[in-house]
């Protein structure tokens, strides 16, 4: 009786947390035979749309809104090639290109409207947005890594994804470090805060906090902080969660779950999405 208890209040749970709503737009791999639908606050999320190339490997890893646009990076993890894609409105690849050196392309951040920046493991790339062409390279040493980056519009923050808490922490640079270094690393940042472990994404919001992305076995979770680095706030979400852009109360996310060579895990949902951030809970 106990377990046909605990069976009920499972459906019971999943039937809250399901968005009968929520559609994913484009095409679904034809590996999976279905995406998760009933995670946590599936109901704050909506414009939901398949990554391109999941077929041939494609592991997402960094989003960015840019104009009517959404910039997607990652890699494919036979190759170790990464790649930029920019989508329009209806889902459709409208420019890709491939960053020469780079294998991982864990995260994507504007830097004003001609630049952008992709970081991977031990260097940033500096792209124009008009045709993706690498500008400038910068290699990370020491013990920073460029597993994800961000900015507040004064500062850059790069992220380092660890399993040990003497090595997860954001590196946090200034914009002329960031464009006349010719390296950067832990003994010119001026500031190191700590995050938690596997950290994957990061953004501000328009209030100043800083939000951060991390993942469990059944779940995602954002992780919320205030001005002053402290930790306020944790949702629970999809699995596979990486990078994230906060535009006003929204917040764009890209989940690596369901891609080819993660299709078996617990959740699966390969897509870029947006959630309402005020519909939290």
């Amino acid at each position: 009786m106990l377990k046909v208890f605990f069976v009920l209040l499972y459906l019971m749970v999943a039937a809250l947390q399901a968005n009968e709503n929520l559609i994913v737009k484009g095409n679904k791999p034809s590996y999976l035979s279905s995406v998760t639908t009933d995670f946590a606050n599936v109901k704050a999320v909506s414009d939901a749309a398949f990554v391109p190339d999941l077929e041939l490997g494609f592991i997402p890893q960094g989003i960015e809104k840019f104009k009517k646009d959404i910039l997607i990076t990652g890699y494919d993890k036979k190759y170790y090639k990464c790649t930029v894609y920019k989508i329009n409105k209806e889902n459709k690849v409208t420019k890709q290109q491939v960053i020469s050196g780079c294998k991982h392309a864990g995260a994507i951040s504007l830097m004003g409207e001609e630049k952008l920046v992709v970081s991977d493991t031990k260097n940033l790339f500096i792209l124009d947005t008009k045709n993706f062409k690498t500008l400038q390279k910068i290699p990370l040493k020491g013990k920073v890594r460029g597993s994800f980056i961000t900015n507040d519009g004064k500062f850059w923050f790069i992220g380092v994804y660890a399993k040990d808490v003497d090595k997860s922490f954001i590196y946090k640079f200034t914009d002329e470090q960031l464009q006349n270094s010719n390296y950067l690393d832990e003994n010119i940042a001026i500031q190191r805060i700590p995050i938690p472990l596997r950290a994957q994404g990061a953004d501000f919001d328009s209030f100043g906090n800083l939000w951060i992305t991390t993942n469990r076995r059944n779940y995602g979770v954002l992780t919320k902080y205030n001005t002053n680095f402290q930790v306020v706030d944790t949702y629970k979400t999809v699995r596979g969660l990486e990078d994230i852009d906060i535009r006003g109360k929204y917040m764009w996310i890209v989940s690596e779950s369901g891609s080819k060579p993660y299709s078996n895990w617990p959740q699966v949902f390969p897509a870029y999405f947006k959630i309402n951030l005020e519909m939290l809970e």
